[in-house]
């Protein structure tokens, strides 16, 4: 892990979230996903400054929040409205070259990714390789954070595959309920590190459980989680 030389409960952050607006994103109730981001940025204003970037991608990247500072407009159903395919690869690429070049040195920066599927759109030369390469340059030498969360797949495998270390990747259910939940626990992880609570972000096994375990198109929880343990999940992490 990097060694981080700047004070780890500084208040001034860069925000990214690139979220995937794919045809399949509709499961998760568009609405509901922008008030859950919305959440998000509203919760991270108040930890202190914030300048925030915001990115959606189907076969095509688009920032539509280009580094702005507070206040921060809402975002809307229009930023993420699903439609076509998933070109993760060139989205993650592309959103963290566009930020890079705009973030100053010696500042926190925090990338969000999120998904509900796997990369099957190529419109360009980005590889799981060369993101990988990316994220691990950034990560290493100016203490970039990087946080994947995934739907429909094992995202700590997946994050892994592209930098993201496996304590700050997380799978959600693939429903309304389920990204709500995990945005809510991600937000409540940065703040965990803004605050000084924690050295590097990472989710609880407890905030794991409650972004997964949930029914799609319900509230209820499937029957794996209905005999959930912390100490289960401890055992089970160690698999990865």
């Amino acid at each position: 892990m990097p060694v981080t030389t700047r004070n780890q409960a500084a208040n001034g952050i860069i925000l990214g979230t690139l979220i995937d607006r794919s045809g399949s994103m509709d499961e998760m109730n568009p609405v509901e996903t922008v008030n859950a981001i919305n959440q998000v940025i509203s919760e991270q204003s108040e930890q202190g400054d914030i300048t925030y970037f915001g990115g959606s991608f189907d076969s095509h990247y688009t920032m539509f929040i280009d580094g702005a500072k507070s206040p921060i407009r809402k975002i809307t159903v229009k930023d993420i409205e699903p439609r076509g395919i998933t070109a993760l690869y060139s989205a993650m690429g592309n959103f963290i070259n566009d930020i890079s070049e705009k973030a100053p040195v010696g500042v926190r920066v925090v990338i969000v990714v999120l998904t509900d599927g796997m990369n099957n759109s190529h419109p360009d030369s980005w590889t799981s390789s060369n993101i990988r390469s990316l994220v691990t340059d950034k990560r290493e030498k100016d203490n970039w954070e990087f946080i994947f969360m995934g739907a429909n797949q094992d995202a700590i495998l997946v994050g892994e595959d592209l930098g993201v270390p496996k304590n700050s990747s997380v799978t959600f259910s693939y429903s309304s309920q389920g990204v709500q939940s995990a945005l809510r626990c991600m937000s409540d992880a940065v703040t965990r590190t803004r605050n000084g609570k924690n050295s590097e972000i990472e989710f609880t096994q407890q905030e794991r459980f409650e972004s997964s375990c949930v029914e799609p198109h319900s509230n209820n929880m499937p029957e794996r989680c209905n005999a959930y343990s912390p100490e289960q999940d401890d055992m089970e992490s160690q698999n990865y």
